[in-house]
């Protein structure tokens, strides 16, 4: 049975992870701009913001994010987020052409926003795996009953954990 649509704590679930990828980073902007003017503050510490951006910010850009199934285009969306919150904190303006690697080296972090991701999805994956007669395992290796749909295969879970797996 596919989940069409429905709403919870402001996620919106269709079965496919793009619109909720999108919503999510949208709820995350708008945390952001409500605590714009402590997150750009001159006053506090830069480990401060950076620990602030990491809670408020990110944890609402990745709730529920062990479901989604992430591609290269999400994944290219996700680091535009983040860069894009590294250089709101550091006030570095589009037009000053700094690189994301300086900007990087200014706010001394590398890419977290998807390596914290995927440690959640590995997480959540372990724990599937270790309770074989549980329905959350049959779903993850998609032996489900029923008729496929008319549409093109689409990135599966499995196929991502397999995928992730070989990259390690």
């Amino acid at each position: 049975m596919a989940l069409e649509k429905a709403f919870d704590k402001g996620a919106k679930f269709d079965s496919k992870s793009v619109r909720e990828l999108k919503q999510r980073i949208e709820l995350a902007i708008t945390a952001f701009s409500k605590k714009q003017k402590l997150l750009t503050s001159k006053k506090l510490h830069l480990n401060i913001k950076k620990r602030l951006i990491k809670t408020y910010v990110w944890n609402v850009a990745t709730y529920r994010c062990e479901t989604w199934v992430i591609n290269d285009a999400e994944k290219k969306k996700l680091k535009i987020f983040e860069m894009w919150s590294w250089r709101r904190i550091k006030r570095v303006s589009w037009i000053e052409r700094k690189t994301n690697e300086e900007v990087l080296r200014t706010v001394e972090e590398k890419c977290t926003l998807i390596d914290a991701i995927r440690a959640r999805w590995w997480k959540i994956v372990g724990h599937a795996l270790r309770h074989p007669e549980e329905l959350h395992n049959i779903i993850l290796e998609g032996m489900i009953e029923g008729k496929k749909t008319a549409e093109p295969p689409r990135n599966s879970y499995i196929g991502q954990t397999i995928c992730e797996n070989q990259n390690l």
